[in-house]
C-alpha cells in the first residue's frame, strides 16, 4: 500500500461497481487501518458520508419516509456504510476513559433490557397458559421478543464532546441506518431475537424455557469490542449484535438513546385441506373448534353453522 493511495478514486470505483470491484474495497481499508493519519481518516469519513446523502438525496426534517431508491442505489449505500463502519471503529481505536464510561452504561442498559425482553415474555407465556380462552392446540400460540434501536426523534441520539473529533454526521447517519434496516435493506434490523416460547405439550412450568442462555458470564468482546479498556467489562450479547450483526459502529452505539423492547402473542392456523388429508386430523380439533364457534355465535350474533347451507 502507498502512503499516497488516491482514496477517492477508490470511493469512486466502489461507487461505480460496489464489492464487485474487490480491489478497490481492499486499498481503502488497509489506506484507513496501515496509512491514514487521524485527520485522513476523517476526510475518508465526510467524503463517504456526502456521497451518502447525495445518493439518499433525502432530508429527515422535510419529509417522513424515505424516496425509493433502485437496487444499484441501495447496494452502493451498503458498501459506502461498510467503509464507513471501519473508519469510526479505527478513529476509536483507543477509547477516552468518557468513551469507556458511556459503553459501560450502554452494556448495562442493554443486558437489563435484555433481561426485561426474557421477562415480559414469560409472563405473557404464563397468562395465555392460565387464560380459559384458549383453543386446546396449543402449537397455535407463540410468543415472541424482540430488542431493537428504533429511532424516534432527534433525542435518539446524543451529542458527545468528541462529536467533532469524529466529524460524523451522527443525526443523520444513524437515523439513516434504522430507516434501512426497517425497511430489510441491512442486515438485521433486531438486536435480539428469537426470545421464543411455543405452546406444544407445554405444562404449567413450560415458561421456564424462555430463558437468557446467551449471557452466561462469558463477555462477548469480540472484534472492535476487544480493547484492554472493557477488559473489566462483561460484554453482553445484544452489545455484541448490534455491533457486529448491524453497521452500527461503536461510536454510533455511544450516542445510540431509543431502544424498544416489544414482546408478541401470536395465533397462527394454517388451513390447507390436501395437506391436512394427508397427515388427518387432530383429535382435539373438533371439540375446540366446535364450541368456540358456538360461544362466539351465543356472544356476539351471527347465523354461521359448522355446516352452512347457501340458501336458494
Amino acid at each position: 500500500m502507498k502512503e499516497n493511495c488516491d482514496w477517492k478514486k477508490c470511493l469512486d470505483r466502489i461507487e461505480d461497481k460496489g464489492f464487485d470491484d474487490d480491489d478497490a474495497y481492499s486499498e481503502i481499508l488497509e489506506y484507513i487501518r496501515e496509512v491514514a493519519t487521524v485527520d485522513e481518516k476523517r476526510d475518508v469519513l465526510q467524503n463517504v458520508e456526502q456521497r451518502v446523502k447525495k445518493i439518499v438525496n433525502y432530508d429527515f426534517a422535510k419529509a417522513w419516509f424515505l424516496r425509493r431508491m433502485s437496487e444499484s442505489e441501495h447496494d452502493v449505500i451498503e458498501d459506502l456504510m461498510g467503509v464507513r463502519y471501519v473508519v469510526l471503529n479505527e478513529m476509536m481505536l483507543h477509547p477516552t476513559p468518557a468513551e469507556v464510561e458511556r459503553f459501560r452504561y450502554q452494556n448495562d442498559k442493554l443486558f437489563k433490557l435484555t433481561q426485561e425482553c426474557y421477562a415480559q415474555c414469560r409472563n405473557m407465556w404464563r397468562t395465555l397458559f392460565h387464560t380459559p380462552y384458549k383453543v386446546d392446540d396449543r402449537y397455535r400460540y407463540e410468543v415472541e421478543g424482540v430488542l431493537r434501536f428504533e429511532y424516534g426523534d432527534d433525542d435518539a441520539v446524543v451529542k458527545m464532546e468528541n462529536d467533532d473529533y469524529y466529524g460524523s454526521d451522527f443525526q443523520y447517519m444513524i437515523h439513516l441506518l434504522d430507516e434501512l434496516m426497517s425497511a430489510g435493506r441491512c442486515k438485521m434490523d433486531t438486536i435480539l431475537n428469537g426470545v421464543f416460547g411455543t405452546f406444544d405439550g407445554a405444562t404449567e412450568d413450560g415458561y421456564k424455557q424462555i430463558n437468557n442462555m446467551l449471557d452466561d458470564g462469558d463477555s462477548w468482546d469480540e472484534c472492535s469490542l476487544h480493547k484492554p479498556e472493557f477488559a473489566d467489562i462483561c460484554v453482553c450479547y445484544a452489545m455484541h449484535a448490534l455491533h457486529t450483526h448491524q453497521d452500527y459502529s461503536l461510536p454510533d452505539i455511544l450516542r445510540m438513546d431509543d431502544f424498544v423492547v416489544k414482546v408478541h402473542l401470536q395465533y397462527e392456523n394454517e388451513v390447507c385441506d390436501t395437506r391436512d388429508a394427508e397427515i388427518g386430523p387432530l383429535d382435539n380439533e373438533p371439540s375446540w373448534f366446535q364450541k368456540l364457534v358456538e360461544e362466539d355465535v351465543k356472544e356476539f350474533g351471527g347465523k354461521h353453522t359448522l355446516n352452512p347451507t347457501r340458501k336458494k
